[in-house]
């Protein structure tokens, strides 16, 4: 072959190769961009949905509820209140990792990391009991009435759960994500390990469903002990909600900060074990 010719091959074969990179940059431009667009748009329509979901939670559903609790959803960060304008409030702020407690009684506030949490209940599950970390059903059932239950459990825990259809599939996330928040939380102060809740919240919103009712029971020997949670959920905000929030803003830079291991004493664990079953 003369060397014409091979200039004339070398140049060709340049010239596909530069048209395939300029086509692969424009491809990947264009992906990137959809895919920030859709992170953009997912991140929209999450912090949209504003809602709040009141709990009364009975250890014996003939008898007045042990506790009650109020969760507000606002803009992808979620304010747990316990009992009246003197319990504590939790608020989980996984955008920015981390979790606030304040105690409004004591007007004290303290300070947790998700990923410290994480690691926690990284490290207490390769030292738990596997019939505690594992679930031996797990599983959806059909009632009489019509209704589905969620059913996670194993030899000494079981979770039931009937369903709700939220107003949006984003409203059934948000409160998965709460509530595994609420899980992993509780399980560091309070004698409840976290996975089979874990699992139940995963079953629920594979539904894109929400919890309407919450029943834990747990077992030992012959005993028998159960925490039933009813839950009703409101798809908006309030002004009192807003100014809950507002007012949640106020104590965050008022109150005294102290170490974790000070704001949970035992009043703390006592309240953790009612509301786990939330």
């Amino acid at each position: 072959m003369s060397n014409q010719q091979t200039n004339k091959w070398t140049y060709r074969g340049t010239c596909h190769l530069m048209v395939r990179m300029i086509f692969g940059l424009l491809a990947f431009h264009l992906g990137f961009q959809v895919a920030n667009s859709q992170d953009s748009k997912r991140t929209q329509n999450k912090s949209a949905n504003a809602f709040r979901v009141d709990a009364d939670i009975y250890s014996d559903v003939k008898k007045q509820p042990i506790k009650h609790t109020l969760t507000l959803f606002s803009e992808s960060v979620y304010y747990d209140f316990e009992d009246g304008d003197s319990g504590r409030v939790t608020v989980i702020d996984a955008g920015r990792n981390r979790i606030v407690l304040l105690d409004r009684e004591r007007k004290v506030k303290s300070f947790l990391s998700t990923e410290e949490i994480q690691l926690t209940i990284a490290n207490a599950r390769v030292q738990a009991d596997a019939k505690l970390s594992a679930a031996n059903l797990k599983d959806f059932q059909n009632l009489p009435n019509g209704e589905t239950v969620a059913v996670v459990s194993n030899d000494s825990i079981e979770y039931r759960s009937t369903l709700a259809s939220p107003t949006t599939a984003d409203m059934s996330a948000q409160y998965a994500e709460f509530a595994n928040w609420s899980a992993r939380l509780n399980s560091i102060y309070a004698p409840m390990p976290p996975y089979l809740r874990l699992d139940l919240n995963e079953l629920i919103a594979s539904r894109n469903m929400m919890p309407k009712e919450i029943t834990r029971i747990t077992r030992k020997g012959l005993r028998q002990n159960q925490l039933i949670s009813r839950l009703r959920v409101i798809d908006r905000l309030s002004e009192d909600d807003r100014s809950k929030i507002a007012r949640v803003g106020a104590m965050m830079a008022e109150f005294r900060e102290v170490p974790v291991a000070e704001y949970w004493n035992q009043a703390a664990v006592i309240s953790a074990s009612a509301t786990e079953a939330k």
